[in-house]
């Protein structure tokens, strides 16, 4: 194609008023949000310094009406009416009048985005027909805002309309507080006054979280929780591929020992104390114990104290008792945790845990080892309490019995040794079976007496 000096000179003309045509969009969209700031702005103000809007203050109904919608390549938008809609040259082309004056003749493919001409509807157009006759008072614009509402997707449709009728209802009647509550805010009674929401909340050290307010402490907190469970998760990952080398048996036993160490750290300790309580065989479970010593937290300690009680193994079983006596445990904790086990169904679980507690040497337990020097238990006629097979739960409570045979389980007395053993470690005395003596003794010797004779 060959072009002429005047065909150049046209093509660059198109080119100019379309580029003035968008800066000229965008300096009046700026020039909107820039008014509409500062309105917020004094609205702002006008709420938290208590001012009243004289209600001969007009508003620009003009600038809420609907119109015809043009968004540029820019971004930027035309606001007007469609005058009318063609082709030319094999381009559409669309006529358009902006709400402050002039005529556009705009390429749609080269200066439309998408090719978006948003033209008003019949509910827009009863929007604007409501507009030009509304009454400018609290009452009515509260009734225009309700009925934007209820339009279809109007809370879209119409949201700066519906925010403008909040804002002006604020200004009008600076005491409805619905008003104020939708427009976010909040009233400090103690100030007799009403703040922004998002302001007050942050003052307070809160966040908008989802549709509600937290802590901004709370996500820090949040997030060192997700963390933790991913390391946990990590942990069972690592713990699932050591009992696969455990089993194949190929690793050398010293390397696995130190592998399932850096596992059962306090964030593992539980995964393997779950393991252990599954564990059939007595060698690996002895290594679990070994592991679990070596952990200086509260669940450690917990969990070693249930080995020393419930664990069929006599060497196991001492070897957790002998961890519970290690200087990162303390043992008046371990002494209350076997404390519990004085009460327990099982007469053998009873004078483990007071054979514990006397290792232990701890006198805190004593009222609850003296209660617990005759204890009642059901037996199979001509067994052995310590022999029933009871299913004990995670917490160290008997779940059940299970006596064997038909015949009816009858309650015995025991007279526990282990217990009177273990109040003659912790106090040096002697009272035998006499729980009242070992009261009286705990009690004389643990209240202070502070007495000033005046003359």
């Amino acid at each position: 194609m060959n072009w002429t000096l005047s065909d150049l000179f046209v093509k660059l003309a198109r080119q100019v008023a379309a580029s003035q045509t968008e800066l000229k969009s965008t300096i009046m969209n700026s020039k909107y949000h820039i008014a509409r700031l500062f309105t917020l702005l004094a609205i702002t103000l006008s709420c938290c310094s208590g001012a009243v809007y004289s209600q001969d203050d007009e508003f620009d109904r003009e600038s809420l009406k609907i119109r015809d919608t043009i968004i540029l390549r820019s971004k930027a938008k035309l606001y007007g009416t469609v005058v009318s809609e063609g082709v030319e040259d094999g381009r559409k082309i669309v006529v358009f009048r902006p709400k402050d004056g002039g005529v556009l003749k705009l390429d749609v493919a080269k200066m439309v985005y998408l090719g978006k001409i948003r033209r008003i509807d019949e509910i827009d157009r009863n929007y604007n027909q409501h507009i030009e006759t509304i009454a400018d008072d609290p009452a009515s614009h509260w009734e225009l805002y309700e009925w934007c509402g209820d339009q279809p997707q109007g809370r879209v449709r119409f949201k700066d309309q519906r925010q403008f009728h909040l804002e002006r209802i604020a200004e009008l009647d600076p005491d409805d507080s619905a008003a104020k509550r939708k427009l976010g805010y909040d009233f400090i009674k103690e100030q007799n006054r009403w703040v922004p929401e998002k302001l007050y909340q942050k003052t307070l050290g809160y966040e908008k979280r989802g549709t509600g307010w937290s802590p901004v402490l709370q996500r820090e907190i949040d997030k060192g929780f997700d963390e933790v469970e991913a390391l946990k998760g990590k942990r069972k990952s690592a713990f699932r591929i050591w009992k696969k080398e455990l089993a194949k048996g190929r690793v050398n036993p010293t390397v696995l020992r130190d592998e399932l160490f850096k596992i059962c750290d306090p964030l593992g300790v539980v995964i393997v104390f779950e393991a252990a309580r599954e564990e059939p065989r007595p060698a690996v479970r002895a290594l679990y114990v070994e592991a679990i010593g070596r952990v200086p937290t509260r669940v450690a300690l917990n969990a070693l104290c249930v080995f020393a009680v419930e664990e069929e193994v006599v060497g196991t079983r001492e070897s957790a008792l002998a961890l519970l006596a290690q200087d990162h445990y303390d043992a008046g904790a371990a002494v209350s945790v076997l404390a519990t086990y004085l009460a327990s169904k099982s007469n053998a679980y009873v004078n483990r845990a007071a054979f514990g507690i006397g290792e232990l040497g701890d006198q805190s337990a004593t009222l609850a080892l003296a209660a617990a020097l005759v204890t009642s238990h059901m037996v199979k006629p001509g067994g052995q309490s310590g022999r029933i097979n009871a299913g004990v739960g995670s917490d160290g409570n008997v779940n059940g019995l299970n006596m064997g045979g038909d015949q009816k389980p009858v309650v015995k007395s025991f007279s526990n040794k282990e217990v009177v053993e273990a109040l003659k470690k912790v106090s040096d005395q002697n009272f035998g079976f006499n729980a009242d003596q070992w009261k009286d003794w705990y009690i004389k010797s643990h209240t202070h007496h502070d007495i000033q004779v005046r003359r």
